[in-house]
């Protein structure tokens, strides 16, 4: 799980911040070419990572589908090519790297409320309110 959290954290930032850097500056003036290339990928990503996320058991794989569809918020701000697209995706992009730290400390730490047992399913969330009511609410 920690290597988990290092690639959902760590390198979806460093990713994202390149692709600002490329197309941000130095495809800058072909950008009629390349907006609706990200237009298309954001809309089919939101899509596949909502649909994917449905029908998941497993938090890793729920995850993965949801960082799939966090990706997409992501070029959708991108492809605007201008100052507030790609603020209002870095403002996502911080808020969303906030509750994956969030998210990963709490199911890094919940083995220990759980008689140490690994948080495997979506279902074995269900019972951290009765171990602890404000680990259950956060």
């Amino acid at each position: 799980m920690p290597v988990t959290a290092y690639f959902a954290i760590v390198i979806k930032s460093v990713v994202f911040g390149f692709f600002v850097r490329i197309f941000g500056y130095v495809f800058y003036s072909v950008a009629v070419l390349w907006q609706p290339l990200f237009m298309i990928a954001a809309i089919g990503s939101i899509a596949v990572g909502s649909f994917g996320a449905l029908v998941q058991r497993r938090i890793k794989r729920f995850l993965a589908y949801t960082s799939i569809n966090q990706v997409g918020f992501l070029l959708l701000g991108l492809a605007l090519c201008d100052l507030e697209g790609i603020s209002s995706a870095f403002l996502f992009l911080f808020i969303y790297l906030l509750m994956n730290i969030i998210f990963f400390n709490l199911i890094l730490n919940a083995k220990h409320f759980i008689e140490d047992n690994q948080l495997i399913f979506l279902s074995d969330l269900y019972s951290l309110a009765q171990y602890d009511k404000l680990f259950g609410f956060i």
